[in-house]
């Protein structure tokens, strides 16, 4: 048996979620799937109106993931100690997720991806968030575009990834329900979700 792990960030989907397919795709037998969000102690102290779309998509998200028996897990605080809980209690052996290519989400992937690595934690990162990513769309030599009509052209040439379609029935019996192991992060969510429903 496997427990492979998904972890939602700014994709706060089901469908079409490329992370979550890929779990799926190689999830057999008596495998597990654990959905989880990273909640940072930051996004407590530093919750502002700007938040509050993302915190009713993300409870929306969460919403439809428990009516189709696949539970969310929070882990909360700093990033390696919030991980280092969920390795440990789970025995989480794959973390999927849908990378960020830019500024503090690549730099937080490439740090999480080493600290992973190091656990012996398999990680499988994919780009979900547009149809090429950054380094896909080169010229011949290797080399980047300076001028967009040549990159436009190219960018056109290449096959674009298909739809990913998540098998809901798969998800459901495959699901782990480990909550109660995650009180605290579990708390930080509800904390957060009162203090959006406050300003609605």
């Amino acid at each position: 048996m496997t427990r492979r792990a998904v972890w939602f960030r700014r994709d706060l989907r089901l469908n079409d979620h490329t992370a979550l397919a890929k779990a799926l795709e190689h999830t057999k037998g008596d495998d597990q799937i654990v959905l989880f969000f990273h909640i940072h102690p930051s996004l407590n102290q530093s919750f502002t109106p700007r938040h509050d779309y993302f915190f009713q998509t993300l409870k929306s998200v969460v919403d439809r993931a428990d009516e189709r028996k696949a539970p969310f897990h929070f882990i909360y605080g700093e990033t390696e100690k919030a991980f280092r809980h969920l390795i440990k209690d789970l025995k989480v052996e794959m973390v999927y997720f849908n990378k960020d290519e830019v500024g503090f989400g690549k730099d937080r992937d490439e740090s999480i991806t080493q600290y992973l690595s190091e656990r012996d934690v398999e990680v499988y990162a994919y780009n979900d968030h547009h149809l090429h990513g950054a380094d896909e769309v080169k010229k011949n030599d290797g080399g980047f575009y300076k001028v967009f009509s040549p990159y436009l052209k190219k960018w056109k040439q290449l096959q674009k990834p298909a739809i990913q379609k998540v098998d809901f029935d798969q998800l459901s019996s495959s699901a782990l329900d480990e909550r109660e192991a995650f009180s605290e992060g579990r708390r930080a969510y509800d904390d957060l979700i009162k203090k959006n429903t406050r300003r609605l």
